[in-house]
């Protein structure tokens, strides 16, 4: 069984498009996921934002489970270093991968974040 693979992520996903933030454990990309998911659900916009470890990017469950959800894919400052793993991984499913900034991400600028995102989404599907 997938370690990914959990019942409750799957019905909280409920069809929606998946914005992806990964970071080195999952950590502290989950406090900017929550930021940007209340913003998201305030709006009544169909996403939600999941958080992870970036080796979840190489994981064959994980992109098995996600990767035909997942529209776009952020990476945390203290990985920049696996930015082109994270691009190669990704590649096959025409995922785009941006680095998040490192202000951004600092001051968990969560409201610019998803207006980066709903337009790399929208520019991705023109």
């Amino acid at each position: 069984m997938s370690i990914f693979f959990d019942n409750n992520l799957l019905n909280n996903i409920n069809g929606r498009k998946i914005i992806s933030i990964v970071c080195s454990g999952g950590m502290t990309s989950s406090m900017l996921a929550q930021r940007m998911q209340k913003h998201i659900d305030e709006q009544k916009l169909p996403y939600y934002v999941m958080f992870s470890g970036i080796e979840s990017l190489g994981d064959t469950d994980f992109l098995s489970l996600y990767s035909n959800m997942i529209k776009v894919v952020y990476v945390a400052p203290q990985v920049h270093h696996q930015y082109e793993f994270a691009k190669e991984s990704m590649a096959p499913f025409k995922v785009p991968v941006f680095k998040i900034d490192g202000r951004v991400f600092g001051t968990m600028n969560y409201k610019l974040m998803v207006s980066d995102a709903l337009a790399c989404i929208e520019q991705a599907t023109v």
